[in-house]
């Protein structure tokens, strides 16, 4: 055990080290987050106790963060997500209430052990080995495209989701999803950093080059603690099928990566279809727009996944695609969902038909039997097959928890699934608020309220989180920050329904009736121009105390088979209508097909 006096700078005493944490610890940045200085008194403390070694992920999971002896550190990221706040935490603190403090105290990345600074000095200590992300973590990197033809750019995308997908499948280990690395396309980037941002040991990075008829695939393997190439790789080929070319070279780097990081049997590889790579470049397009959740990008999407199908009407991900599309547009779109059901059902079972054995139909059926149809039995049985398919699908764990698992209040399997997602795609800015809300609903606020600021750490603009942290504001009694928040939003998402209901609600919890009848009088204005969800309108009259009206909004929502009512039972801003006879028909019907396993 070493000393831990001998942390401190010359001149620097205990005494002084722990006054100084009583002034961080007060602060603003501070606060209102218990989790937070418990993990920095923690930390400090024991280093201070000269018990650096008691500083490891596993043991400040289960003393910090109260996880079970069986806490597995390779699944649940949260001490690394919880040091990454720790750490913007200080830095904010000693830009502002901190600057004259004669001590910086910092938690150097890499490490879980605080350093004590003088000012002005440089440097802090290298990273322990032990303290290294875990070895069998990778991420790939989007392959940079060498030439101006936007097609081959396309193709880069695409040869980077099939390599995720297919070493994802093929090794024993954690690969990043697409959401968290294709943060860092087209920026120049520094592999230690994305190593630390992303959680993992090695990165996999290369490049495209096309000419004529001929393609140049470079590929490179990259240790994150160094910085040096663990093993590279070229491959030639003819620029042809380009879908086949693609899962070609994935599975041709699948294999060596296999030997070199985690030998054993090779999968068996499954050929696939002869696509055309105009196909191929409109579900991309797609998966694209469709990430922004908003209904015009889902419209978009919607465009370009019926463009892959009239390309190949045998290209089963192209129908999943367009049936993850219907259903997010349900949920977040413009449109009656009760409309778009039978159009997703026959989307799911077309690629079904077509293919069976991918997750994402069975995603999407895990889905519309939950959020639309109640059939929760059938909903839990098309997730597990998800999983069991291909458990390196984020969403899969996530639409899994938020859909079935949270909302019927099986909060442990909610959080474990949504802890998998996140391993899984640390950047992803929905399972990280799915956190949030599964904090929210068990009545953990200060939990939820952290986590919601976590994810907006990682994206400022996502209105999603905003909503939510400000039903956990409300829930704290702060009715005026969660209009403050809730006003400051509705820039990101002008006019968004879901984001205007919630601002009229906090204006009607904060006594602002005139506000929320005004944006009531906005919404009852446009439903004369298209869809506009009766939970909506009910979120309104909810905040103004109209529980009548409110409750029969709600009831009109069962009509249209509204996504959000799976929430009725378990979200505390419905407090107010428990008793009310029409509120408990609701919840009787969104529940009439309970009956699942462990509920």
């Amino acid at each position: 055990m070493d000393h831990g006096e001998d942390l401190l700078p010359p001149g620097v005493t205990p005494e002084q080290v722990a006054d100084l944490l009583d002034r961080i610890c007060i602060s603003r940045e501070f606060a209102q987050s218990g989790r937070m200085r418990r993990f920095l008194r923690f930390s400090v403390e024991r280093a201070l106790a000269g018990d650096r070694d008691s500083l490891k992920e596993y043991t400040i999971g289960m003393e910090v963060f109260d996880r079970p002896s069986d806490y597995d550190p390779r699944v649940d990221s949260i001490v690394r997500v919880e040091a990454r706040r720790l750490r913007r935490k200080l830095k904010s603190y000693y830009e502002k209430a901190g600057t004259s403090e004669e001590v910086v105290l910092t938690l150097p990345e890499g490490s879980y052990a605080p350093a004590f600074e003088r000012p002005g000095t440089a440097g802090v200590p290298p990273p322990r080995l032990a303290e290294l992300p875990d070895p069998s973590t990778l991420a790939v990197l989007p392959f940079v495209s060498l030439s101006s033809d936007p097609e081959n750019e396309h193709f880069a995308d695409g040869l980077t989701e099939e390599l995720i997908s297919t070493l994802a499948q093929a090794l024993p280990m954690r690969v990043a999803a697409r959401t968290s690395t294709f943060q860092f396309k087209n920026q120049a980037h520094d592999i230690r950093a994305i190593g630390e941002i992303l959680g993992v040991a090695k990165v996999l990075e290369g490049s495209v080059r096309r000419s004529g008829a001929s393609l140049r695939v470079t590929a490179q393997l990259v240790n994150v603690a160094d910085g040096l190439h663990l093993w590279s790789q070229r491959f030639d080929r003819k620029f042809e099928d380009i879908f086949s070319l693609q899962e070609e070279i994935a599975g041709a780097i699948a294999g060596i990566l296999r030997v070199r990081l985690a030998p054993g049997p090779a999968p068996d590889w499954r050929p696939s279809t002869v696509t055309p790579a105009s196909a191929i470049v409109h579900m991309l397009e797609g998966r694209h727009a469709m990430q922004k959740l908003t209904p015009a990008s889902l419209r978009h999407a919607h465009e370009c996944f019926q463009r892959a199908i009239a390309e190949d009407a045998r290209f089963a991900a192209a129908y999943a695609g367009l049936a993850a599309c219907l259903l997010q547009m349900a949920l977040f779109g413009d449109v009656n969902p009760a409309s778009i059901a039978p159009q997703a059902r026959m989307r799911i079972r077309q690629a079904l038909d077509l293919d069976e054995n991918i997750a994402w139909p069975h995603i999407c059926q895990g889905f519309l039997k939950s959020a639309i149809e109640w059939d929760y039995p059938d909903a839990e049985a098309a997730y597990r097959k998800a999983i069991d398919l291909h458990p390196g699908i984020a969403d899969a764990h996530h639409y899994y928890a938020t859909t079935l698992l949270a909302p019927l209040g099986r909060f442990e399997e909610a959080e474990e699934h949504l802890r998998a997602a996140v391993a899984i795609d640390p950047g992803a800015l929905v399972p990280n608020t799915g956190l949030g809300i599964v904090y929210y609903l068990r009545g953990d606020n200060e939990a939820a309220l952290e986590q919601f600021e976590a994810t907006l750490a990682l994206h400022a603009e996502y209105y999603g989180a905003h909503r939510m942290m400000a039903y956990a504001l409300l829930c704290q009694g702060d009715t005026e920050e969660s209009v403050r928040l809730l006003e400051s939003a509705q820039s990101l998402a002008p006019g968004d329904s879901r984001l205007l209901s919630a601002l009229a609600y906090c204006y009607g919890r904060a006594g602002r009736a005139e506000a929320a009848g005004h944006i009531l009088t906005q919404l009852l204005g446009r439903s004369g121009e298209g869809y506009v969800a009766n939970y909506d309108l009910a979120m309104v009259h909810l905040g103004l105390g109209r529980l009548d009206e409110a409750a029969t909004h709600l009831e009109a929502a069962v009509a249209d088979q509204e996504c959000w009512l799976i929430y009725t039972a378990a979200d505390p801003v419905f407090t107010p209508l428990r008793d009310h006879p029409t509120f408990r028909k609701v919840v009787a019907r969104v529940l009439a097909g309970l009956s699942v396993p462990g509920a």
